[in-house]
């Protein structure tokens, strides 16, 4: 008696055998057609019938035929429950239609992770080119394994696909989508077709991975990370080389030189780790507010790869620096370093402790001292102005003040060694936490409630950027930075007027 199953080769048939395959609705009668699904040339292409059998082969103990699977898998008896009890892992490559003459599309792979006795790596109808790069894949992995795909396609860029699924994670892959040609020397070559094939990937919500951001297999696995650590430099008014020299230095730390991978997968624009003017800052409030808000997408950026992910902070000017924490929080991990007398070092880090202890509260302050210079009754205004670095901001601090503001004025400094702190990170952490602390307790200081603060800073970068973090964005502020040359200050950020003032995450 015929059966649907004579029929295989009718279009119109697929769907209701793919149905049939799927639910195991298939009679003993039929199993030797099906399984010649897996050799016979005729059924090259018929990627989809031939991937749903065989995973439902080891599903259902009724299909499960270890003579059927030996003939037509080429492979040992002992390899048929190998793949039986096999882990599967997915993964993902996208396709144009210039690989698969239909519309472009994400598709998967199926990666059975064992080790056959039998050089068999995909169906024995596989389509040459695809047995070909998998060999490489293999060569390149040194092991064997088995692969299948769920459609047709041309082409040999799915191979990065098939070494992902060997090396990474389950976890991890289904993150991403991956299209590059694996050598037999582990070396991953570009391939045709790469901006459209991210766009592809994106539209899809996956990060694409090609040879543009990992380009051999090594780096491929580093993709199995639980924590990624990324520089970040604000630096301006210097030229690029000198960003150049910062970014060598900070990721000649072992921890972070293999940032570049991520900025590959996010789009390989390199400026997504620096903040950069080759010109001083020019002290207006619209020209800080853009430069917030390139850092504001920027940082956003980074913090959606699919990690923990850990950015390694070195800024250059404290007003922004301070502007700059407030836009980052206290909720993701950070490490954040410090330039002095040409190297960098780590005095604060983040990456596995709370950031939150930059707000812990004290009534007891052993790295700063303060002082209430005077209040002015009809100002619910205050002035902050803190000296922890060599210049003293006081006195133009206090002529501004008194001239443009008329508000009261609260004094901090160090209580020893001023301008200069240990490179200690408890130190760092407790002076920025007493700072914010003072700051809080600002109006019972003063002897009355705080409209807006105002502040003025002369302190080490990453003082200004922790308690930046710290404070948040809950207050009403104002920022101003020194103009060397006028020995005055100009507003740079105002909360009243800055739209990107405001925390990121």
């Amino acid at each position: 008696m015929k059966t649907i199953f004579d029929n295989i080769q009718e279009g119109r048939n697929h769907k209701i055998i793919e149905q049939c395959i799927k639910d195991g609705s298939i009679n003993q009668d039929s199993l030797p057609y099906c399984y010649s699904l897996f050799s016979k040339t005729e059924f090259a292409e018929y990627r989809s019938l031939k991937s749903n059998f065989l995973q439902s082969v080891f599903i259902y103990d009724h299909l499960f035929n270890v003579e059927y699977l030996c003939e037509h898998l080429q492979i040992t008896e002992n390899d048929c429950y190998a793949l039986k009890n096999a882990k599967i892992k997915r993964a993902y490559f996208p396709v144009t239609s210039h690989n698969n003459g239909n519309e472009s599309e994400i598709q998967e792979l199926i990666f059975f992770d064992v080790e056959l006795e039998s050089s068999t790596l995909t169906f024995p109808n596989e389509n040459n080119h695809v047995k070909d790069a998998l060999i490489s894949v293999s060569k390149a992995l040194k092991r064997n394994f088995f692969i299948m795909f769920d459609n047709y396609f041309a082409g040999r860029s799915f191979s990065l696909a098939a070494a992902a699924a060997g090396l990474l994670k389950e976890d991890k892959l289904k993150y991403f989508a991956f299209s590059g040609e694996v050598k037999e020397n582990a070396n991953i070559a570009k391939v045709e077709n790469l901006p459209a094939k991210r766009k592809i990937s994106e539209e899809k919500d996956l990060f694409f991975v090609s040879p543009d951001s990992v380009d051999n297999l090594n780096q491929l696995t580093k993709l199995n990370a639980e924590t990624v650590d990324i520089p970040f430099i604000q630096l301006f008014g210097k030229q690029k080389t000198e960003l150049e020299k910062n970014l060598e230095k900070i990721s000649g730390n072992e921890i972070v030189n293999d940032y570049k991978i991520w900025v590959g997968i996010l789009g390989g624009d390199k400026s997504l780790v620096f903040t950069h003017t080759e010109e001083m800052l020019e002290n207006t409030t619209e020209v800080w507010d853009e430069l917030l808000l390139d850092f504001y997408e920027k940082i956003n950026k980074l913090y959606q790869l699919p990690y923990y992910v850990n950015i390694h902070f070195l800024g250059s000017l404290s007003a922004f620096a301070f502007l700059s924490g407030i836009v980052f929080g206290a909720k993701n991990k950070i490490t954040i370093h410090h330039y002095q007398d040409g190297s960098i070092f780590r005095v604060m880090d983040f990456s596995e402790k709370s950031v939150r202890l930059l707000k812990s509260k004290t009534k007891k302050y052993e790295k700063v001292k303060y002082s209430v210079e005077y209040t002015v009754a009809e100002s619910e205004d205050a002035a902050i102005v803190i000296y922890l670095a060599s210049h003293n901001p006081k006195n133009d601090a206090q002529k501004y003040i008194e001239s443009h503001l008329k508000c009261s004025l609260l004094f901090i400094c160090l209580e020893n060694n001023q301008g200069n702190i240990d490179l200690n990170e408890d130190d760092w952490i407790k002076t920025v936490a007493e700072i914010y602390s003072l700051v809080d307790e600002a109006g019972e200081l003063i002897g009355k409630s705080i409209r807006k603060y105002h502040f003025f800073m002369s302190i080490p970068v990453p003082v200004a950027f922790g308690f930046g973090m710290a404070y948040g964005d809950y207050k009403k502020i104002a920022v101003y930075n020194y103009v060397k040359s006028q020995s005055t200050y100009k507003k740079v950020a105002d909360s009243d007027l800055s739209r990107n003032l405001k925390m990121a995450f």
